[in-house]
């Protein structure tokens, strides 16, 4: 991905709306959903992500892997300071998915980063995005089935 070539899309107005994502699939097009929400929006609020959910399903969309990476991108290109708080107990393959795709973006260094450490269950898993640009009546859900 060339950093200096990635065009920001012209802010617009976006309508607020209420939507829950259920499944894998879903759950990607959620994160995309979001992150196109808060690229088109005029905020200039910070970004907060924490995601919890098993890595290994996701990381098996190369297009949703790149459009993800390319979001990201196109965020810290606009200037939103991302506050990314990962989930530390993880295995060691998620681990090092995270990994691969996070250190080329805090080489940029926009990036904050915090952590937390058994902070869930094997039965409630978390994905919790917010922007100023995602709308407050905005939901994100995501469902697994155990």
């Amino acid at each position: 991905m060339h950093f200096q070539k990635l065009e920001i899309p012209k802010t617009e107005k976006i309508p607020e709306m209420r939507e829950s994502y259920y499944g894998t699939e879903r759950m990607r097009q959620g994160e995309l959903d979001f992150f196109r929400m808060t690229l088109l929006s005029e905020s200039h609020e910070p970004i907060f992500m924490h995601n919890d959910l098993p890595l290994a399903e996701m990381a098996q969309d190369m297009n949703f892997n790149r459009n993800w990476m390319t979001a990201i991108a196109l965020c810290l290109k606009r200037g939103l300071p991302l506050n990314i708080i990962h989930h530390i107990d993880r295995p060691m393959d998620e681990m090092l998915l995270g990994l691969q795709a996070w250190i080329p973006m805090y080489m940029t260094g926009l990036l904050s980063s915090y952590y937390f450490q058994n902070s869930s269950t094997a039965i409630y898993r978390h994905m919790n995005y917010v922007s100023g640009g995602s709308g407050s009546d905005r939901e994100m859900h995501h469902r697994l089935s155990q």
